[in-house]
């Protein structure tokens, strides 16, 4: 059987030399020798192959132990190899998983870049349509203010009409029924001029302007017709009397009369000392 590597195969050798010399070291084969060979001392001169033989079986040794060596750093050089091969193996695994996972990366990068812009193009339409809506409201908007204006312009009208038909009626009613009620309350006759515009006061209008007779003696009367009678009115009808009563001689006697008077309006007549009635009173 061949050795099936180069340290077997120097045992090997070192083993059939030894048997070789045990062989030739008898007399027979000794004899031999010497008769062939013609040599004077066989033993002599294998001694000195067997002394070369000790060198080359030495040699052998030291060959056989760096053949192991070696034999151990191929192994384990194999191995590094094999495990070098494996890293190799996993390292082109892990590429192909990145190189899979980069184009998942790529398809998710190319998806989100589609909703990106279809997202765009959404609220550019959103903003389009707030503005077509905001340029309708803002047009609607401007027919409701005109629309407004125009109604609030009639109502305007309306009310100007029903404040001078009011007044024109409570100024009939201080033209009718006042001298009357001055005779029965106050026992005072007097002819009144409805209207009448004091030219001292640069024309200033007032509702009713007489001199009348009473129980002492001449007096002016001057008397004012509104609607409703608040606390406003009646200190502006006081403030004209004052103005009246720079310009006319002898006592005044101012009288403010409103289809409806107010209670705190009452109260600051009488602190001021002007006389205020309604017009359901003046027939009574």
């Amino acid at each position: 059987m061949k050795p099936q590597c180069p340290a077997r195969r120097a045992r090997f050798l070192r083993v059939k030399s030894k048997k070789f010399l045990s062989r030739i070291r008898s007399p027979e084969v000794l004899g031999e020798l010497k008769h062939l060979l013609g040599l004077p001392d066989v033993a002599k001169s294998l001694q000195q192959i067997e002394e070369t033989l000790g060198h080359i079986d030495h040699r052998i040794d030291g060959l056989s132990d760096a053949i192991s060596r070696f034999t151990d750093a191929q192994a384990r050089t194999e191995q590094a190899v094999k495990a070098l091969a494996d890293a190799q193996a996993r390292t082109d695994q892990t590429v192909e998983r990145l190189s899979g996972k980069g184009e998942e990366l790529t398809t998710a990068q190319t998806r989100t870049e589609a909703t990106l812009e279809r997202f765009i193009e959404k609220t550019d339409r959103s903003i389009a349509e707030l503005h077509e809506g905001q340029v309708r409201t803002e047009a609607t908007l401007e027919r409701f203010m005109a629309a407004s204006e125009k109604s609030l312009g009639a109502v305007r009208q309306e009310l100007g009409a029903l404040a001078q038909t009011t007044g024109i009626d409570v100024e009939d009613i201080v033209s009718a029924d006042l001298p009357d009620w001055l005779e029965r309350h106050h026992h005072i006759r007097v002819r009144l001029q409805c209207p009448y515009f004091l030219s001292e006061l640069g024309d200033e209008e007032l509702a009713g302007f007489g001199e009348g007779q009473g129980s002492d003696g001449k007096v002016t009367i001057l008397a004012e017709a509104k609607d409703r009678v608040r606390i406003r009115e009646v200190e502006a009808f006081w403030a004209k009397a004052e103005r009246v009563r720079a310009v006319v001689q002898g006592a005044i006697f101012p009288v403010l009369i409103g289809r409806a008077t107010y209670p705190d309006a009452k109260a600051r007549a009488e602190e001021l000392g002007l006389t205020l009635v309604s017009t359901s009173a003046l027939r009574r």
